[in-house]
């Protein structure tokens, strides 16, 4: 297993934290973050199940996001252990409330 340098992986975390930050001003969509994933990608969602390979996932990004236009998805911090990110986001509906979730990648 190849093990990237820790500045590679941050540099590419702080790529992600921008776009992210844009689909939420709306200058961007789900389908953007497309560019992270390999060609062979795994993405398991808890309400969708499994969804294999990037045609898919960019096809899945966008299509599970209809109707939540006015849904905020900041997030909180991120940390580092060698190769593994773990992302701590919020979903902050219309009306104010708030949950938290979790991303591994």
């Amino acid at each position: 297993m190849t093990i990237y340098p820790r500045e590679e992986i941050e540099a590419t975390i702080a790529e992600y934290i921008a776009l992210r930050e844009q689909i939420d001003a709306k200058k961007g969509k789900w389908s953007d973050l497309a560019r992270f994933f390999t060609d062979d990608a795994v993405f398991i969602d808890p309400a969708h199940g499994r969804v294999e390979g990037l045609d898919e996932i960019r096809t899945f990004l966008d299509a599970s996001m209809v109707g939540l236009d006015d849904w905020l998805f900041p997030i909180e911090f991120t940390a580092v252990n060698g190769n593994d990110v773990a992302v701590k986001w919020l979903q902050i509906l219309p009306n104010g409330t708030r949950q938290s979730g979790w991303s591994r990648m």
